[in-house]
């Protein structure tokens, strides 16, 4: 379910040994703007500039490096940055475990307690995904770091990613779907300007949020085979080499146990990615923020909600803000007072206490007014309904039958109908909007059978595309399609129909277990 992490360590001199650990020759090349300069370790982690004595000007320093991680051949990605007081880690968790993520960061299969038939089930595995994932944060210090001591009220999580592996019975069917998802109705106007198609891939990006469906085989062909194929060589090189060696007999059991943990088998990993459309949700700390703002502080702060309501009020009468014209000098005021309070930008971290707020609003940078919460379990269950409603706006459903749906409109009408007849004259009392709340909308039967036959062979998309309704009747039509069950993402054309769950993913593992997990000690911890 998680992917890639970005890890902050703020503090830098309280994370002194740490700094120094990441600083030492073997891992990392120092960067003072593209220069590389000799400098002492020691002063690096108290100084946030070095002053080049020709010509006196100063440069900001940082260093970038890689950690070579043995047990997964994975090089994890880390920066000091030290005139801005973090170490900045970034990597992929599946990657760093299991040397490749086309393997999933989920509840292991291995467990004594495993059931698979519970652990398929996409909300069972957000029930355990915040202690596993809390798990491996602690574990990943202690397994590189054990001999340095961290505080991790001074940890950061800075972005996370989500992520689905939806697995076909083939390469064909995993692309012909993902030609089908490129044919969905994106909701709005707005919504589709953030759409990009590409061949094997199709992405919606906003300024804090980056949502995209990918044929993984294609991306693996490209990028990670390449490395994977880099290790197989070199560790058949070293393999070959050993064979010279006297105790060669005497340790040949013992290599080709672990010729087994750590070989790719890149042919095997190429089938199987060639079967699988990536779902894939990155979390930067702008969209943490607003997932805090409106699922987490509203339901907890009354106050904060009238806030946001009054917000919006303001909003719909500037028209987004674009005419402000329409907003009496006291509202725009207002409005811009309210806009940075519930667009506020906040971090989360793995623990917080009451220092937390003087040690880390630093002055005259933008974390200036940035508040400190906490990376709760909360706001990763927030995050992950989040994921799953886009994973679901864009898994195929079959369209029902012409039939089942005219007498499920039918019955409908029937319903509303029934409900008129019992409230009988006491309708008369309120308005239009308000009878609809009551008893519900009948639904033109016409109008229906005649976008169903549409539907047969265009998406709704298409359909709009076509001219035959205007944009605001098509609208009214798609809301009482809703009402009979049917949504946008409802194609008639023959697909295989796919669930959210981990099913599959659990079924390849059972047969190919040596195949996925390189590291035969990850596979029982998370």
């Amino acid at each position: 379910m998680l992917d890639t992490v970005v890890i902050k360590v703020h503090n830098v001199k309280k994370h002194a040994e740490l700094a120094k650990y990441l600083y030492t020759e073997k891992f990392v090349t120092k960067v003072y703007y593209r220069q590389i300069v000799p400098y002492n370790a020691t002063r690096f982690i108290y100084e946030k500039y070095i002053r080049y004595s020709d010509t006196g000007k100063p440069y900001r320093l940082k260093t970038v490096g890689k950690l070579h991680i043995p047990s997964s051949h994975y090089h994890l990605a880390y920066d000091v940055v030290s005139d801005r007081d973090y170490i900045y880690f970034n990597f992929s968790i599946p990657k760093y475990l299991y040397g490749t993520n086309i393997n999933q960061f989920v509840s292991s299969p291995f467990n004594p307690k495993f059931n698979m038939a519970y652990y398929s089930e996409y909300n069972n595995q957000v029930k355990m995904l915040y202690s596993r994932f809390m798990l491996f944060i602690s574990n990943f210090f202690e397994e590189n770091f054990s001999h340095v001591p961290i505080d991790y009220t001074d940890v950061e999580i800075n972005r996370i990613d989500f992520c689905y592996n939806m697995i076909f019975p083939s390469k064909t069917e995993a692309l012909f779907y993902l030609d089908q998802q490129k044919r969905i109705l994106k909701k709005s106007e707005r919504l589709k300007k953030g759409f990009t198609n590409y061949r094997t891939a199709i992405s919606y990006q906003t300024s804090d949020l980056y949502f995209k469906i990918y044929h993984k085989g294609s991306e693996y062909e490209k990028n990670d085979r390449k490395e994977h194929d880099k290790i197989n060589k070199d560790f058949s090189r070293e393999f070959e080499g050993l064979k010279k060696d006297k105790e060669y007999e005497v340790l040949k059991n013992h290599l080709k146990s672990g010729h087994k943990v750590y070989y790719y088998d890149t042919k095997y990993l190429q089938d199987f990615s060639d079967r699988i459309l990536r779902f894939e949700l990155s979390l930067n700390n702008r969209l943490l923020s607003r997932i805090y703002n409106t699922k987490i502080i509203q339901k907890e702060v009354p106050t904060f909600k009238n806030k946001v309501e009054r917000y919006k009020l303001l909003k719909r009468k500037s028209k987004d803000g674009q005419n402000t014209e329409n907003l009496t000098k006291s509202e725009l005021t207002e409005y811009k007072k309210l806009l940075s309070t519930v667009r506020k930008t906040r971090r989360f971290f793995v623990k917080i206490n009451k220092e937390h707020y003087k040690e880390l609003h630093i002055s005259g940078t933008k974390y200036q007014d940035v508040e400190v919460k906490h990376f709760s379990e909360r706001l990763m269950k927030e995050c992950s309904k989040l994921f799953y409603s886009l994973v679901d706006r864009f898994t195929l459903k079959q369209l029902d039958d012409f039939e089942t749906v005219m007498n499920r409109c039918k019955q409908h009408n029937i319903e509303v109908e029934n409900v008129r007849k019992r409230l009988g004259t006491q309708r008369s009392n309120f308005d239009n909007s308000e009878k609809i709340k009551m008893t519900g909308k009948k639904i033109s039967e016409t109008k229906i059978a005649l976008l169903l036959q549409l539907m047969q062979k265009n998406t709704i998309d298409e359909i709009k595309q076509m001219h035959i309704f205007s944009t605001r009747t098509l609208d009214r039509y798609i809301q009482d399609l809703r009402t009979l069950k049917i949504d946008t993402n409802h194609i008639s054309k023959s697909i295989v129909t796919k669930e959210i769950s981990f099913l599959d993913h659990y079924i390849e593992v059972q047969f190919n277990e040596n195949k996925l997990f390189t590291n035969k000690f990850n596979k029982m911890k998370y």
